[in-house]
């Protein structure tokens, strides 16, 4: 594959963060005495805290406000996110791809600081050239918003661009910023669409 330059997802692409923002997603659910589901989880796959806390506040007509909310939900995150930890080829993925000289930015719906706050744990800053976080865009995924800004950031064309996701939501905003994608699928993961999935990371080298 010719590629000069990828855009990776973190959670669930890179990290293995799923399980401790299930656990932070039902937590907040059970504080305000509602029913959480691992459906319900895997839809809001993209979408920023502030959007899910929009989410929570409409569908369950909760009394707090959605900054309370979000407060919540980014505290429940804060106790149990940073423990996460990276698949087991992400290390050599992202190393092998930094030595090949192709350029890697972070697009991620996480806000930005933890995102760097991850990279610095993992001591996967110096690949990076930059992060596209949840915080710089007013619509998350799946809209294409934070991928069309992440194109205006770097000098590629769309054609020299490859982007990793692992949710359907994070696919769909790729292709609407018509970029070319791929899905890692891990475990019982829902599949876009089977030609553009792959096992692992290393597939892409």
């Amino acid at each position: 594959m010719s590629v000069k330059c990828f855009f990776l997802d973190l959670d669930g692409t890179l990290i293995d963060s799923l399980p401790s923002l299930y656990e932070a997603y039902v937590s907040v659910l059970e504080g305000y005495s509602k029913t959480p589901t691992k459906e319900e989880f895997d839809s809001l796959n993209g979408p920023s805290i502030r959007e899910i806390a929009k989410y929570f506040k409409d569908k369950y007509l909760l009394d707090d406000s959605v900054d309370q909310i979000e407060s919540t939900y980014l505290d429940r995150i804060e106790s149990c996110y940073y423990s996460s930890k990276p698949f087991i080829e992400t290390d050599s993925f992202l190393k092998e791809s930094y030595d090949k000289g192709i350029a890697l930015f972070l697009v991620t719906s996480s806000p930005g600081k933890k995102a760097k706050k991850v990279l610095e744990i993992n001591g996967w800053t110096a690949y990076f050239s930059g992060v596209i976080s949840g915080d710089q865009v007013e619509s998350s995924k799946p809209h294409p918003e934070i991928y069309n800004l992440a194109c205006k950031r770097v000098d590629f064309q769309k054609e020299e661009i490859v982007v990793v996701e692992d949710s359907i939501n994070g696919v769909k905003s790729a292709l609407g910023a018509k970029l070319k994608v791929y899905q890692i699928v891990r475990n019982d993961s829902d599949v876009y669409d089977e030609s553009f999935k792959i096992t692992t990371l290393s597939n892409l080298l």
